[in-house]
């Protein structure tokens, strides 16, 4: 089992974009890095490394879930801020989410 190799600052900004279709500069991801929320990376040193399978990780987490409406986006994004948690144990394929409250 072979260990990735780890990118600079600037190739993960290339790969983000070959792999992921997520233009991030470097510098970008420069600030990333200082402010947070970005993906995960290693120092070597002054140098930064990231790890792909980091870099995917963060790709996955700002790219989201698939959905088939806007609608659906709207009602993920407002669930995830609020104490309503949606659940789908019961309704069939086709049917609407089902909203109930959150577990306290």
């Amino acid at each position: 089992m072979g260990q990735s190799r780890f990118l600079s600052r600037s190739e993960a900004s290339s790969y983000l974009l070959s792999q992921h279709n997520l233009r991030r500069s470097p510098k970008y991801l420069a600030k990333l890095a200082v402010n947070g929320g970005g993906p995960a990376f290693h120092k070597a040193n002054r140098a930064v490394l990231y790890d792909p399978t980091d870099l995917d990780a963060y790709a996955a987490r700002v790219i989201g879930p698939a959905a088939y409406s806007n609608m659906e986006h709207r009602l993920v994004a407002a669930t995830k801020h609020s104490r309503l948690h949606i659940t789908d144990d019961s309704a069939p394929e086709f049917a609407p989410p089902i909203f109930a409250e959150a577990p306290k």
